[in-house]
């Protein structure tokens, strides 16, 4: 009870709604999460086409090196690109806070970048820009 208050109070997941939702309108899965111990544990987590508010705390953790938001925050980066040829898929995570404390990933189908639908370059500013709006919502709640 207590870690969802916390949540709560945060400002984290009403903060990531708006950003994480105009990529899924690009026809992009999304993701919020954090890092414990060796697991992502996932906040929120939504296909194109799921309301994401409604997946809030609903998805199963998984691996840190199974996850580009593991990735991210084991490389103690900023944003990681990860082409995952396995999956066809391409994904990002941008970290939030500094020290990082939770990341947003954005995965697409390989296609859609392979096609030039979708520019990577252009995603991974987008991406950047909206990790950076969640931490200055979250800050300015704070203040």
């Amino acid at each position: 009870m207590l870690s969802a208050q916390s949540l709560r109070a945060s400002g984290l997941i009403p903060a990531s709604l708006e950003p994480l939702s105009r990529f899924q309108r690009l026809g992009a899965t999304v993701a919020l999460g954090t890092v414990w111990r060796d697991s992502v544990c996932y906040l929120l987590h939504a296909g194109p086409d799921d309301d994401l508010a409604a997946t809030a705390g609903a998805h199963e953790t998984f691996a840190v090196d199974d996850s580009v938001i593991g990735v991210a925050f084991a490389r103690a980066e900023r944003l990681v690109r990860w082409d995952r040829a396995d999956r066809n898929q391409v994904s990002w995570a941008a970290t939030i806070g500094s020290p990082a404390y939770a990341a947003i990933a954005v995965v697409v189908p390989a296609e859609a970048i392979g096609r030039r639908r979708l520019d990577p370059d252009k995603m991974e500013a987008m991406i950047a820009a909206a990790a950076a709006e969640i931490e200055r919502q979250i800050d300015e709640r704070e203040e």
